[in-house]
């Protein structure tokens, strides 16, 4: 019997520390498992030089309650669990229904691993997964008024859970620790410690999950979430088969109340991955209403949207006002699109001053099936009083709206007269309509420089306009204008109504054709301006077969 206990008291004393955790920790080993590991750190604590858990390749570990984590590190000792060395990931599998029975959208719910306002942890090739619906989050993050996540890594993880019909299931959700299982605006941030800061979310792959993640900071002034990363070069996260279950709105990225932020190099495609079209309101990436202004940043992302309603499916979505914000180097596309609502790959309207929107292009050509429904490549109607506005170097190529009569528009852009315009160097081509077109819709600003651009191969059946501009002390110049054709009454390849001083020049503008028994057909129109400088233009070819002597045919008018 004495032997009996002091081998059970062996056992008990390799499984359990009674002093702070340093060093190096395996997991099995050290502790036979990650749950036994967070029991003790949340008893014990961290101690000098933090603490590393390595968790073996390959290894599994199955759960039937979340691992939650209490504990806190620092700086200077940190909390780590990590893959130890090459071959698979580590899993912790979830397999019970889950208890908090969530009634919305980003509420009270389980996880497979949870945070509760930790410092300086980073999992990094950890993987989570659930068998049932009933687990909503992967990993979750949760707080109180006065202490939040600071400094969390969650790299090269994969998160794989059990959408089913569920409308809840995140992927990851960093949130604003949500009252109750109808509660996602979660607590009232009432001092620094409650805002959440510096985290990081690399490298994961999500998949099987209503949305991919949700970053939820606070409304209370001065206490949205401050520096968060997704994605960064070299490890971007990969977000599939999201949606298609629940036909509630959903999002590959969703932000609210975040201040500056990085959403770059991710992949977002919701019907890949052994996914489906979704079924309602689609975003690729949406950020809400801010928490504070910042530096926002958009790059370097792929967004391919599937969806089989007709609702709205935008591709970055962000009406947010900020001190400046970036979207470049994304490619953007759509499988199938049956949206009868009003849809945009950029929607970019607010008062944010300093807008960059450049090297963009399609993944491939984008054909739009219903009957109806506006489509904006690029949307913004915003009233900046300063900055610029520069949109550069695009190719949005291809796109076929003609199976509806709905309105199709490229870069409309009416801002204010506070704020510089440029808009240069970009492509639009080959594209198919059933209704009014505008191309380049360049509307007010102050110095609008609209140079460089080609916009060839457009063909629709009502009021056609290939680059249209307004705005102060205008410069059109250097654009190609070629290959416009409709069926309305009303073709304009350059219409120029600026103010102030308007410069026209070197503009080439040919092949334009009006099939309408009426047709008003202007290659260049130049109105308003109080001095107009319209030099160096090459204007031919215009086409309007059922013109008579009193239409509106002109190769160059100043009015």
């Amino acid at each position: 019997m004495k032997k009996q206990l002091l081998f059970a008291l062996a056992i008990l004393l390799a499984t359990v520390s009674f002093g702070q955790l340093s060093g190096i920790k395996s997991i099995p080993g050290d502790y036979p498992t990650i749950a036994a590991a967070v029991t003790d750190l949340n008893t014990v604590g961290v101690g000098s030089g933090g603490v590393t858990f390595n968790v073996n390749p390959g290894y599994t570990e199955s759960i039937t309650a979340p691992i939650t984590i209490l504990a806190t590190g620092t700086s200077a000792n940190p909390i780590v669990f990590q893959k130890n060395g090459p071959g698979t990931n580590p899993l912790v599998g979830r397999t019970d229904a889950g208890s908090n029975a969530t009634s919305t959208y980003g509420g009270l719910g389980d996880a497979v691993i949870r945070i509760d306002g930790g410092d300086y942890i980073t999992f990094d090739g950890i993987d989570v997964a659930a068998a049932q619906s009933g687990i909503e989050y992967g990993y979750f993050t949760f707080k109180t008024a006065t202490n939040a996540c600071k400094n969390l890594t969650i790299r090269n993880c994969a998160v794989n859970l059990n959408k089913g019909t569920s409308g809840y299931v995140i992927g990851i959700y960093i949130s604003n620790g949500p009252t109750g299982t109808g509660n996602s605006a979660g607590v009232t941030v009432s001092d620094a410690g409650g805002r959440t800061e510096n985290v990081v979310l690399a490298g994961n792959s999500i998949l099987n999950v209503h949305s991919g993640i949700h970053v939820r900071g606070s409304s209370a002034s001065g206490f949205g979430d401050l520096n968060l990363v997704i994605g960064q070069s070299g490890a971007g996260n990969s977000i599939m088969n999201f949606g298609g279950g629940s036909a509630t709105t959903t999002y590959g990225i969703y932000l609210v109340y975040q201040g500056g932020f990085d959403v770059n190099y991710n992949t977002i495609d919701n019907a890949g991955g052994g996914g489906t079209n979704h079924g309602s309101t689609l975003y690729g990436i949406y950020n809400a209403t801010p928490g504070s202004a910042g530096v926002c940043n958009f790059n370097n992302n792929t967004i391919i949207l599937g969806q089989s309603s007709t609702s709205a499916a935008h591709c970055i979505y962000d009406a947010t006002v900020q001190t400046s914000k970036s979207f470049s180097f994304n490619t953007f596309g759509y499988g199938a699109f049956a949206s009868t609502t009003t849809s945009y790959i950029i929607y970019n309207s607010s008062t944010t001053p300093d807008v960059t929107v450049t090297n963009n292009q399609l993944a491939g050509p984008i054909t739009k099936t219903s009957a109806s429904g506006t489509f904006y490549v690029y949307y913004n109607l915003g009233s900046p009083t300063a900055g610029t506005e520069t949109f550069s170097n695009n190719d949005f190529s291809d796109i076929n709206t003609a199976a509806g009569t709905g309105s199709l528009f490229g870069y409309y852009s009416n801002t204010a007269v506070g704020q510089n315009r440029v808009c240069s160097n970009n492509t639009f081509r080959n594209w198919t309509a059933n209704g009014t077109c505008y191309v380049l819709y360049c509307v007010s600003t102050n110095n609008n420089t609209v140079t460089g651009n080609n916009v060839s191969n457009i063909n629709t059946t009502g009021t056609l306009y290939g680059l249209y501009a307004t705005g102060t002390n205008p410069t059109v110049s250097g654009n190609l204008i070629s290959g416009l054709t409709t069926s309305g009454s009303t073709l304009y390849a350059l219409y120029d109504a600026g103010t102030g001083t308007s410069n026209v020049f070197k503009n080439r503008v040919c092949n334009l054709t009006c099939n309408n028994a009426t047709p008003t057909l202007y290659g260049i129109l130049v109105s308003v301006g109080i001095s107009q400088n319209l030099f160096n233009n090459l204007v031919g070819n215009l086409y309007a077969p059922s013109a008579n002597s009193g239409d509106a045919i002109r190769g160059i008018a100043i009015t």
